[in-house]
Formats: C-alpha cells, structure tokens, sequence
C-alpha cells in the first residue's frame, strides 16, 4: 500500500499541484551507472540526487496489468538520436532496475513538495528500438513485482512452508529435493 503523507494530501485536496515523475534506472558501471530523469522542465536536486531532464523522456505508459501474471508492467519511450540510451541498454537489455516516483510542485509557490511517492518498482524486460520519423525512439518494457507493492512472498516450496499455510495440504511432498537425490542418476541407481 502506497502510503502518503500530510503534505502531499494537503495538496491533493488543495488542488494546487503539478504532479512529475522521477525515474531511477540502476544501469551496471560500465554502462554509466545509476541514471536519474524527471519529466520536469529543469533539473531537479532531492537531497544528494539530482534527476536530469535532458533524457529525451518522451512518455511513461500507464501501469498495464498482466493477466496471466499479478504483475504490472510499464514502457517508458525515450528519444533516442544519439543512440545514449541504446549504448546503456545494449550490455544489459534485461534487468535493469527501475524505481518511479511520483512528486508535486505547489502552482502558487512553484516549489517541489519535499515528498516522492514510491509508486512503482520494476526490472527491464524488452527493449524496442525504432526510427520514427526524422528521429530514433528507444522504448523500454519494465515488468514489476507480484502486484504487492514492493511486499515479498517469503513462502518457500517445501513441505513444513506449506504445512504452515494450510495443515491439510500435501501438494509439496512431490516437490523434487535436489540434496538428497545426488547419487540419484537416469534409469538407475
């Protein structure tokens, strides 16, 4: 569950707010390391963290929830005419960690409201890479956790983890123990 504090609430119901995203891609250190982007017209510095808005961020889809998985995913399209964003993605194109944020500026004052809602936590799945028009558009697929909202299932497949869960099942007595099955070969003994 998203938790919001009394500040962003007081601007939600004030009306007075411009919502802006803030996207943290954790790339490997040979292809530039952690990067920072906002959608906001100027850089934005939180605390030690300066997102840039030169990143050519064109749009951040809407979550759209898998139905044979409970997870949500998002594309995030970047203009990409230099080819930087296809250099960071090409070593890795699968995996790279993305965290969004959510922030608010007040209207009246033009100041950031010091609170980032964590909104969504994900991985790179699929890169697409495309000329569009006079120019190139990298466009990066990212799947998320089990829609739990950062929560983790710390249930394993093993007998006494579901035994706790429901005393009646025995689904997990078929469940392949790789330790004790070593001498274990095919066909034989």
């Amino acid at each position: 569950m998203i938790k919001v504090g009394t500040a962003v609430v007081d601007a939600l119901d004030s009306y007075e707010i411009i919502a802006i995203s803030f996207l943290t891609l954790e790339f490997p250190a040979s292809s530039g390391g952690t990067m920072r982007i906002t959608e906001a017209p100027r850089d934005i510095t939180i605390g030690n963290n300066t997102f840039t808005s030169e990143s050519n961020l064109m749009s951040i889809s809407v979550p759209q929830a898998q139905s044979s998985f409970s997870r949500d995913r998002y594309t995030i399209s970047f203009s990409d005419n230099t080819f930087l964003m296809r250099e960071k993605f090409a070593a890795t194109p699968a995996g790279i960690p993305l965290k969004v944020q959510l922030g608010f500026i007040n209207q009246t004052t033009g100041t950031l409201i010091s609170e980032l809602l964590d909104v969504y936590k994900g991985q790179s799945s699929a890169i697409e890479w495309s000329k569009d028009g006079e120019g190139f558009v990298l466009k990066a697929s990212f799947t998320g956790q089990l829609a739990q909202l950062g929560e983790m299932n710390t249930r394993l497949t093993s007998v006494n983890s579901q035994k706790e869960v429901d005393t009646t099942d025995d689904s997990m007595i078929y469940i392949h123990n790789s330790t004790s099955d070593e001498t274990l070969k095919w066909g034989r003994e």
